[in-house]
């Protein structure tokens, strides 16, 4: 194999032919590692330069293509990094888009981009939605610098920034909120699908310490139900209460005022907004892309519930009733806060936090479905 594919590399032209083997070895160490695989993606990804969706990428390529490296080889950009998208095709996406934004400054990014797909002249290669929605924030940019002293909003769908996470300090300082979907098969109405859980991680030791599994795609009141989860069986055993919580939200009503609930806490909270709803980066990550002898997909959470489970999936998945999987889960996710929460060593300064802030968190469950009913609906 290893001299077979030597000879497909050398085939390959030599400005492509380094990246190439890279990419090559690295997928051929994942896929030889098994269910061990995911473990290894973070120093693979560093490897080959590659993000975690672009490494996952490359891999269904190489099985697509029956372990040819020609798939792994980096046509789609030059040899010194910038894309192949023609000059043509840049002047008639600013074309388009500069008008618009000079026009409305806050104009969202989403329909520009999509109106400008729906026209593209048939003489031009079509880029991907992605790059002129970069096109889309460049304009704003520009027009920004051109109107100085005035601070534009992003656009409605835009997604922040990234914010810095704080280094814990101790058991239970900074709670991250993070979604996946389990690749355990329950059923609903008589129809297969796949289970999403929302699971509270403690930074401070990678572990998950309060879990929610549901059908439906989480909202403001999933999480809170979560983190009430938490309190309930953090508070008794005097455990301090969060500094920070981390989580992702999108831009819909209810997320503002979990948020503002939670500050009364005196936690800092880190809303991470996006257009969508992140599922699983940081979980399958944490898990290393299992949590108790279930798969984790945290490709299929943005899927209807009947888009979930596949023909693969009936035939390759185990078939859990819910509530059962709902409580293995939560049970596991129990065990290991009493066991962090016994070997704790508390720091004075851990003790300094309100001592009213579990109360708060621990009624967010009760009080947010009063304030916001069908929250996630």
């Amino acid at each position: 194999m290893t001299r077979e594919l030597e000879e497909r590399l050398q085939a390959l032209p030599e400005r492509w032919r380094d990246v190439t083997r890279t990419r090559t070895y690295a997928v051929m160490d994942y896929v030889s590692a098994g269910e061990d695989g995911a473990i290894l993606v973070d120093v693979l990804c560093r490897r080959t330069g590659l993000t975690r969706s672009a490494f996952y990428a490359l891999v269904r390529r190489w099985h697509k293509s029956k372990q040819d490296p020609a798939a792994l080889a980096p046509w789609a950009r030059r040899i010194d990094g910038t894309t192949r998208i023609s000059k043509e095709v840049v002047e008639y996406i600013d074309g388009q888009v500069k008008p618009l934004i000079d026009q409305d400054p806050d104009r969202p990014t989403e329909p520009v981009a999509v109106g400008v797909l729906a026209s593209w002249p048939a003489h031009l290669r079509k880029p991907g939605i992605s790059y002129i929605r970069r096109r889309v924030g460049l304009a704003r940019s520009e027009h920004q610098k051109k109107t100085p002293g005035v601070t534009l909003k992003a656009g409605d769908d835009a997604d922040d920034p990234p914010r810095p996470r704080p280094e814990p300090r101790w058991p239970l300082d900074v709670i991250l909120i993070d979604h996946i979907a389990i690749e355990a098969v329950v059923w609903l109405d008589g129809e297969p699908t796949l289970p999403i859980a929302t699971i509270a991680f403690d930074l401070f030791s990678c572990q998950p310490v309060a879990i929610s599994v549901g059908l439906d795609v989480p909202g403001p009141a999933t999480v809170s139900g979560v983190l009430a989860e938490l309190a309930s069986r953090a508070a008794p055993r005097g455990a301090p209460a969060p500094s920070t919580v981390i989580m992702s939200t999108v831009f819909a009503q209810g997320w503002p005022k979990l948020i503002a609930r939670l500050g009364e806490t005196g936690a800092v909270v880190i809303p991470e907004r996006s257009r969508k709803l992140k599922f699983g980066p940081d979980a399958n990550r944490l898990l290393g892309g299992w949590l108790c002898g279930y798969k984790l997909a945290p490709r299929l959470g943005h899927r209807p519930v009947d888009e979930r489970a596949s023909p693969r999936a009936l035939s390759k998945m185990p078939h859990r009733d819910l509530a059962d999987l709902s409580e293995q889960l939560r049970g596991e996710s129990i065990l290991r806060l009493m066991i962090l929460i016994d070997e704790a060593n508390w720091s004075p300064a851990a003790a300094a936090h309100p001592s009213y802030a579990w109360e708060v968190i621990a009624a967010l469950a009760a009080n947010y479905t009063k304030r916001v009913p069908r929250a996630d609906g």
